[in-house]
């Protein structure tokens, strides 16, 4: 009885571990829509997940993910983001917009202190999409 539960200890621990050290390769485009709807967007074409990492310490957790997506999704994403950068009466209440020479954010408001999370789009000819979670 021992051995038996000890082996399935071990086999609980075992693929804990590995699924920690693989977990990149369970984030799937269904995973990446979740997060782009709480920020409002929707990737009308298909999109390619181009990279995803976390990242785990003692009190502090990261996680982003780069996607290709079409010319039209960016063209449209970036007219909101522009508007709403140039709309100084129109405040957001969820969302702050930024512009700058690299490219346009728009990021979560109210969040803890310490933490960040953000949709980035640089200025680039190519059609990326970053998103950055910091939980510091």
């Amino acid at each position: 009885m021992g051995i038996w539960l000890a082996s399935i200890m071990a086999t609980i621990y075992l693929l804990t571990i590995l699924f920690l050290k693989f977990e990149d390769k369970f984030f799937y485009k269904s995973d990446a829509e979740k997060i782009l709807k709480q920020y409002e967007i929707v990737l009308i074409d298909d999109f390619e997940i181009i990279n995803h990492e976390t990242t785990f310490a003692i009190g502090d957790s990261y996680e982003t993910f780069t996607l290709k997506i079409s010319e039209n999704d960016k063209k449209n994403i970036l007219s909101e983001f522009k508007s709403q950068t140039k709309d100084t009466l129109k405040k957001n209440q969820h969302f702050e917009f930024e512009e700058n020479k690299l490219g346009f954010t728009k990021e979560k408001k109210y969040l803890e202190m310490g933490d960040r999370e953000f949709i980035f789009i640089p200025k680039s000819k190519e059609n990326i999409l970053e998103y950055q979670l910091m939980d510091e």
